[in-house]
């Protein structure tokens, strides 16, 4: 079962417009209604605190479903405003709940640099307890690597980034890696680049490492 979980943050629409046929769940992250809405995506569940996506007011559902026109079949979950987590690590406890095996993220990247650096160590501890997750504004696409060996998709760029100290090879791109160590205060497996007519393939061991992959 796929899902996909929009966040706040600014997409690139050209791209990822129409690329959500998959879809077997979409929920929104609170102000994520309006990324999904933009992208001209159907939410089944709209979770959250709701303080940014209808800041300085209180609306109860009927409300929200006016204010946003959502009809009845999309589902309203609410969360305390005051908690120890956030709404888009929320959204995707409610995602495995419902029985999610590979998770999406969309949006997340723009706009607030605090709550983009705080997506990105999340998909670390959402990869542990799901078989594929991932972030992607269309720009750009984002997945945390634990253990693993995964073919680089179709992109200008993409870079390793370890979270702590990785050992790392990099096959089929202009600058490859044979075991290399990659610590998380060396970042030098940044702009590695696909070879014309072949994909990438990286494999990590050691700390988990985010595989960004830059397609503009």
């Amino acid at each position: 079962m796929k899902a996909y979980i929009f966040l706040a943050g600014d997409c690139s629409v050209g791209r990822l417009g129409g690329a959500f046929g998959d879809a077997d769940l979409v929920i929104a992250a609170d102000a994520g209604l309006l990324t999904a809405q933009k992208l001209g995506v159907r939410v089944d569940i709209l979770a959250g605190d709701f303080d940014s996506l209808a800041p300085g007011d209180a609306p109860d559902d009927d409300a929200l479903r006016r204010r946003f026109g959502l009809d009845g079949g999309t589902e309203i979950v609410r969360v305390p405003a005051v908690k120890d987590d956030t709404d888009a690590s929320l959204a995707f406890d409610l995602a495995l709940k419902r029985g999610a095996g590979e998770v999406v993220f969309v949006g997340g990247t723009g706009g607030r640099p605090d709550h983009a650096m705080a997506n990105f160590f999340m998909l670390e501890r959402c990869r542990r307890r799901c078989r594929a997750v991932s972030l992607t504004d269309g720009a750009c696409r984002i997945r945390c690597l634990v253990g693993e060996r995964a073919e680089v998709g179709e992109c200008r760029y993409f870079s390793l980034l370890s979270s702590g100290v990785s050992v790392v090879s990099e096959h089929n791109c202009r600058y490859p890696l044979d075991r290399a160590v990659l610590m998380r205060d060396n970042p030098y497996a940044v702009s590695n680049e696909n070879l014309t007519g072949e994909r990438a393939t990286v494999e990590v061991a050691g700390d988990a490492c985010w595989l960004i992959e830059i397609f503009d």
